[in-house]
């Protein structure tokens, strides 16, 4: 009998410690919900902070320099951006921790003629944040700052004008 009340009041003390604590930070994104603001500094040495672009539509890209798919997206959204940056944002975040170095992202940009922003997640704070497991991964975030879109895999022009349209 005393043994089994040592037990059920251990069993009590796990079920305790291993219950959800409602940290935010470990919350699932979701469509239809606020984009996780965050803030990063761009390769040209600049500060982007994703609740500055509210008001604004943003496609908000996760890459790196290794990634075959990500290297085949990079002309795309550089097209895109030659034609769209007057009425959207393109943030597209190189998770700098998963690729070589600096200059190694430097180097691509360089090679790839891109001029979008490419804001660095150097510690992949931002990358864990909006639960990046597969590369590229693209989100869109309409005007009000609300998830409409997420899209695994490259995307190609056709596409994207689709989703900017549904976002």
């Amino acid at each position: 009998m005393y043994l089994r009340k040592i037990w059920l009041v251990l069993a009590f003390v796990l079920l305790f410690f291993l219950m959800p604590t409602g940290d935010s930070s470990a919350a699932e994104i979701k469509q239809g919900y606020p984009a996780p603001n965050f803030e990063l500094s761009t390769l040209d040495g600049k500060t982007v902070e994703l609740k500055d672009y509210k008001g604004k539509k943003v496609i908000l890209n996760f890459w790196a320099s290794w990634c075959a798919p990500c290297r085949t997206e990079m002309p795309v959204l550089q097209k895109f951006y030659d034609e769209k940056n007057e009425e959207v944002v393109l943030l597209s975040v190189n998770l700098t921790k998963e690729d070589k170095s600096k200059d190694t992202v430097k180097k691509f940009v360089s090679d790839n003629n891109l001029t979008f922003p490419i804001p660095l997640d150097e510690r992949g704070e931002v990358s864990d944040l909006y639960q990046v497991i597969s590369l590229p991964t693209t989100y869109f975030i309409d005007e009000n700052g609300i998830l409409k879109q997420k899209v695994i895999g490259p995307l190609n022009l056709d596409l994207l004008k689709e989703l900017l349209s549904e976002t």
